[in-house]
């Protein structure tokens, strides 16, 4: 399991400019998320290794005016393809992780019960350092802070009508990871 604390610029503008004048100022630049994630990795050596990574990551925004409802909700599939320095010890391992990945978003926003959902994806980056401690010989804690960038495109609408012009959730986030990994070989 994951948090994330995001900030996406565009995305942020474009509810500040939708919701009323009163919560303008309830519009956060930076805001928290939740990700599940899980990965496969491969040692090329003792001291290098690719990892295949793949999280989940959602959040939920609700604003109240009288009579009025502002929501949106969004989620971000998040594969990475990462190379890894390894350093190893009997009973511990610290991990330098670089990445890039292709991201793909799906926002579904509601305004008084009327729905609409649009798609967004391209490129991100991620920098991670994580820290794995022995349980067994099989079983490690996993514990990482990453940060991240995602270059995402212009929103398009699912379900007919005109998307919302040059908004997108790309931006910047950084976070932490907490889990456990398996070793299969």
């Amino acid at each position: 399991m994951g948090i994330g604390y995001t900030s996406t610029p565009k995305f942020n503008d474009f509810v500040r400019n939708e919701v009323f004048s009163g919560l303008y100022d309830s519009v956060k630049s930076f805001s928290v998320g939740l990700e599940i994630f899980g990965g496969a990795e491969y040692e090329l050596t003792k001291s290098f290794s690719l990892r295949l990574d793949y999280s989940y990551f959602f959040k939920s925004k609700t604003y109240y005016e009288s009579f009025y409802i502002f929501d949106y909700y969004y989620f971000i599939h998040q594969p990475f393809i990462m190379a890894q320095y390894n350093i190893n010890h009997n009973s511990y391992r610290f991990d330098f992780s670089a990445g890039a990945g292709y991201q793909f978003a799906q926002l579904q926003r509601t305004l008084n019960n009327t729905g609409y959902t649009y798609n967004s994806s391209g490129p991100a980056l991620r920098g991670e350092v994580r820290f794995s401690a022995k349980f067994t010989d099989r079983m490690n804690t996993y514990l990482s802070g990453f940060v991240n960038g995602a270059f995402l495109s212009s929103f398009t609408i699912q379900n007919g009508g005109q998307p919302p012009q040059n908004v997108s959730l790309g931006g910047i986030g950084f976070g932490l990871r907490i889990g456990l990994s398996i070793n299969i070989f």
